[in-house]
């Protein structure tokens, strides 16, 4: 039985990537406190009933193992239970335990914060709001839907031990990444035809995609674009690639070629989904996430492999500047949607000359590359607002008239502002009262706060931030 467990497992945490964030039911289906419910409960249905099958089918994995399932006469004694309880034992444990491989300290963390939220619903000031949450079938840090997550974090992290199952994995994740932005760029020029664009998610004229809410539209987006190129990494490191198939035909360069062609399409699809967000915040965090990629890829393969990565994104951002260019959204040169067509071509023509000259002259051109890139990087930040500045047709207009480009130049001259202006009112106040509730708190005066000496370090409890925050 263990093999189809396994493969059930593996089955079941791909259905959760690719499922949870696509899934959502029709806007009249049922009426519930929050607007976005049509979009939160059946999520968080989703993912609470494949957690609960994965559980199931861990369990009865572990029981098959388990030796006192298998008639073994192993007896641990109280005595042995306290020795390993014994805090010397339990921190040198720990520490041979982290020594293995470095990926355990992300497990530690991962424990430390499900551990703590187990704590928290505990000692919880109100035990059933924190269990099952203020509104059990909406979303919310109730300990079930923690739990829920700590049951699909663990899963991967003890049973995935194959490149096969990586390979799995990161395909689902760059599939469900291609369908979020490729139906948010449907939705960003009136292509709507699931009739899912929240208002209330950020406005009509920036995309909600599948989640309701824009932020969180681009919260997805904004990672599956950096795990879009880790893949097409692995990919091009990965020189046996197309020796079979369709591909084996071509010769190394051509192979090459093929393959950060189709990855930058991928990538590009997503970066355009994500752009129509107008989310600063899942910007900021894309770049950088890229960027300390990037620096890895240096790291960990050299400057060659970064010219290949680097070429993925460098056409996959050609090719979305050549599709708004063709679109109208932006406006370079005021020739014409025809202009985004020869940019396109130029971009490809680009990266095969690229390619052909890295294969031909070997080291001595990586450093004028990465030189290149650098010049490329620079100038676009600098042409990029003036670029931006363009007229936009009247497809990707808004409401009132403004252009796409516009927006995107908006959005990005006032984050200094919005910052500042933030950190002066809204911010200022939620910290302030953050501050009190952690130092003083407070608790309603009609009731008895239990284990009050203890809460600040076990907190309110999951889910109780409305009641405790008003």
């Amino acid at each position: 039985m263990l093999p189809w467990i396994s493969r059930g497992l593996e089955g079941l945490w791909l259905l959760a990537v690719f499922l949870v964030p696509l899934a959502f039911l029709g806007q009249e289906y049922a009426i519930s406190e929050a607007q976005i419910a049509y979009v939160e409960v059946p999520k968080v249905a989703l993912v609470r009933t494949l957690a609960g099958l994965i559980a199931v089918l861990w369990a009865l994995e572990w029981a098959i193992n388990n030796r006192a399932f298998q008639g073994s006469s192993h007896v641990v004694s109280i005595q042995s239970i306290a020795a390993m309880l014994r805090l010397s034992n339990v921190v040198l444990t720990v520490k041979n335990w982290l020594k293995v491989h470095p990926t355990r300290w992300l497990v530690l963390a991962a424990g430390l914060f499900f551990g703590s939220t187990l704590i928290s619903t505990v000692f919880s000031g109100s035990f059933s709001t924190s269990m099952w949450g203020e509104i059990p079938g909406q979303d919310g840090y109730s300990a079930y839907t923690i739990a829920s997550y700590g049951v699909l974090f663990y899963i991967v992290a003890t049973h995935l031990k194959t490149k096969a199952q990586l390979g799995r994995l990161l395909g689902t994740v760059v599939l469900m990444g291609v369908l979020v932005g490729f139906y948010g760029t449907l939705q960003h020029y009136n292509h709507d035809f699931l009739n899912i664009t929240e208002g209330t998610g950020g406005g009509t004229t920036r995309v909600t995609i599948f989640m309701g809410n824009t932020i969180f539209a681009a919260a997805v987006l904004a990672m599956t674009v950096p795990v879009t190129l880790m893949a097409a990494a692995i990919v091009l490191y990965d020189r046996k690639l197309g020796s079979s198939g369709p591909l084996s035909k071509l010769g190394q360069l051509g192979r090459d070629y093929s393959v950060i062609s189709l990855w930058a399409l991928v990538l590009g699809v997503q970066l355009l989904g994500l752009m129509f967000t107008f989310s600063r915040g899942p910007w900021g965090g894309a770049v950088l996430a890229l960027i300390v990629f990037l620096g890895f890829i240096v790291f960990s393969f050299g400057w060659r492999a970064l010219i290949r990565t680097g070429l993925v994104l460098g056409l996959a951002g050609v090719l979305t500047v050549a599709f708004l260019h063709w679109q109208g959204s932006v406006s370079i040169i005021n020739v014409g949607p025809w202009l985004g067509i020869a940019i396109a071509l130029l971009g490809l023509a680009g990266t095969f000359a690229a390619l052909f000259v890295v294969q031909k002259f070997g080291r001595a051109i990586v450093l004028f590359g990465v030189v290149g890139v650098a010049v490329v990087v620079v100038g676009a930040s600098v042409l990029a607002p003036s670029a931006l500045s363009g007229r936009g047709s009247s497809t990707s207009a808004s409401s009132d008239g403004e252009s796409t480009a516009s927006q995107i130049s908006g959005r990005i001259t006032s984050v200094k502002s919005e910052v500042l202006s933030g950190f002066a009112s809204g911010r200022g106040t939620h910290w302030k009262v953050s501050w009190k509730l952690i130092k003083e708190r407070p608790w309603f005066e009609f009731d008895d706060l239990s284990f009050s000496w203890l809460r600040p370090i076990v907190g309110y409890g999951p889910d109780l931030f409305r009641y405790t925050y008003l």
